[in-house]
């Protein structure tokens, strides 16, 4: 929200994020976890509707404060784009974990 006065400044019209909805930051490849690196890019989600625990300051109020970011940036005139990833959940094909859809 403190960086609203600056995109404004730059002209922007429009903000595009990435997939916001909470998803599996270990869902990688075994190399890759080997080396301590996660998924961060948001492509494995388990749960549409609920924004990502680790993109707000308090995790228990992550809905509020998705709402109040999306609502501040309208107020100022800035869309808000949200990139949904349908195909990509955590639970990947039939022989992947079961979070939440296929419970």
């Amino acid at each position: 929200i403190e960086k609203i006065p600056y995109l404004k400044g730059l002209g922007v019209t429009h903000v595009e994020l990435l997939p916001v909805m909470a998803f599996d930051e270990q869902d990688v490849l075994p190399a890759v976890a080997a080396r301590g690196l996660t998924n961060y890019w948001g492509y494995s989600t388990h749960s549409y509707y609920s924004p990502h625990p680790r993109y707000c300051v308090d995790p228990a109020r992550a809905a509020q404060e998705f709402r109040a970011l999306t609502d501040a940036l309208h107020i100022a005139g800035i869309g808000v784009l949200l990139d949904v990833v349908f195909n990509h959940t955590s639970e990947g094909d039939a022989s992947g974990p079961v979070i939440n859809f296929k419970g």
